[in-house]
Formats: structure tokens, C-alpha cells, sequence
């Protein structure tokens, strides 16, 4: 929505019931103002609003601004800060300027230009006080939210405690079948020792030939490391 200034002043009827209460960020208003003012070229500036509500408390927001030729255009967001309070709520538009490029901002401005806005209104949410126990209905979705991440950070701690001893259970399968090849290791290694045993006894064994004289006599020669019997013929 844009209004339109005339001269210093803005007419504010157009939103004068515009905003609610605890609304953030969804309406953004332009002000559409002059470029240049007895001889000020405003672009040079840089633009805040205030908003005082009943109570006397008080906000602000800086504005953003853009130029086109003769005049300027500045952006402003409504945030909650604006809407926390049902009620009046008086607005403060202006603009300020400091002489130096690296202003010292503990000193005021050395120039301030002020727009005249009348008084809009944030509406209150209906019944609140007696249906909703003065809590809003944006209260209540923060508390819906809040419990919908506690059932979910309770459902992820399960699911790790779960994951957690299925990861112990392979933890212990995977050592019991270490162990197990181990073992079966160990066992295999102790019968190809054996086998080397064997071998070695058979190597050191002395042949045994049986055979009749005659043949005993018949060899050319006799070989020393083996034992001849003689058998009957």
C-alpha cells in the first residue's frame, strides 16, 4: 500500500485500521515523498519510524528508500514490535542527516526533517481476555509447536536408543565370530602341524622289505638303510 505525502504532511487513513494484533512482516507500507525540500535533496538522508503506543511504550524501524527522480519512495515492513500492543498507535516518520561522512552517531543529526502522520489503530483479538485466557492465538501455536517438538525429539530419542543396541547386538555377533575364526584358525594350524609330523616320522622310518632267500641273494646290492626279512619260500 503506498501514501502519498503533501509536503510534510501523510495522510494515514488508508491504514488507519490496517494493522492487528501480533501481526509480523506481512504488510509492507510505501511513503511516497518529496526528492527535494527548500532546496534538500533527501536522498541524501536516511529514514526511521517510530511507532508510541497507549501504554507509552515505544519502537522503531529504519526505513529503506529508494530514489526516483523527483521523488523518493521509502519501505516500510511492519514488524510485531508495532503490533504487540492493541490501541492507538502514534507514528513518528523522519528523516536525518549528518554533515560528515563518518558520522559521530553519540551527536544528533545536523539535519532532522519530521512528517506529520495522524493516529492508526492496532486491533485487539476478539474476546481475548475471556475465551482465549488472555493468551493469543499466536501464543497458542507457539505452544502447539513447542510440544510438537518435544514429541519429536522424544521419538528421535528412541529411535537412537533403539538403533544404539541393535548396533551392540552386531557388535557382539561380530565378536563372537572373531572369536570363532580364531578357533577354527588355531585348529587348522594345529593339524597342518600335525601333518608335518606325521611326514616327518614316515621319512625317518626304516623300509621294511619281505622277501625268500633266493631273492635276498639275487640283489646286487643290498641297501644299507632298509630292513630285509626273510619269509619262507
Amino acid at each position: 500500500m503506498m501514501l502519498k505525502a503533501i509536503g510534510k504532511y501523510i495522510d494515514t487513513t488508508p491504514i488507519a485500521d490496517l494493522l492487528s494484533q501480533d501481526e509480523t512482516r506481512t504488510d509492507t507500507i510505501v511513503f511516497e515523498v518529496d526528492r527535494f525540500h527548500d532546496g534538500l535533496d533527501l536522498s541524501e538522508f536516511s529514514f526511521m519510524i517510530r511507532g508510541i503506543t497507549e501504554s507509552g511504550g515505544e519502537t522503531q524501524s529504519a526505513l529503506r528508500a529508494e530514489t526516483e527522480d523527483t521523488v523518493l519512495h521509502l519501505y516500510w515492513t511492519v514488524d510485531a514490535l508495532f503490533t504487540t500492543e492493541a490501541g492507538r498507535l502514534a507514528l513518528d516518520l523522519f528523516g536525518y542527516y549528518y554533515q560528515n561522512e563518518v558520522p559521530d552517531l553519540t551527536q544528533p543529526p545536523d539535519r532532522i526533517l519530521r512528517y506529520q502522520l495522524p493516529d492508526v489503530t492496532v486491533r485487539g483479538l476478539p474476546d481475548s481476555d475471556a475465551k482465549l485466557e488472555s493468551r493469543s492465538y499466536t501464543a497458542f501455536l507457539l505452544e502447539v509447536r513447542a510440544a510438537a517438538d518435544a514429541a519429536i525429539e522424544e521419538i528421535n530419542a528412541l529411535v537412537a536408543d533403539f538403533e544404539a543396541r541393535e548396533a551392540d547386538q552386531f557388535a557382539v555377533i561380530d565378536t563372537s565370530l572373531a572369536m570363532h575364526t580364531t578357533q577354527i584358525a588355531s585348529l587348522s594350524a594345529a593339524t597342518e602341524q600335525q601333518t608335518m609330523e606325521i611326514g616327518a616320522l614316515r621319512a625317518d622310518m626304516t623300509p621294511v622289505i619281505a622277501m625268500t632267500e633266493a631273492e635276498f641273494n639275487a640283489l646286487e646290492a643290498p641297501a644299507a638303510d632298509t630292513l630285509y626279512v626273510l619269509r619262507a619260500e
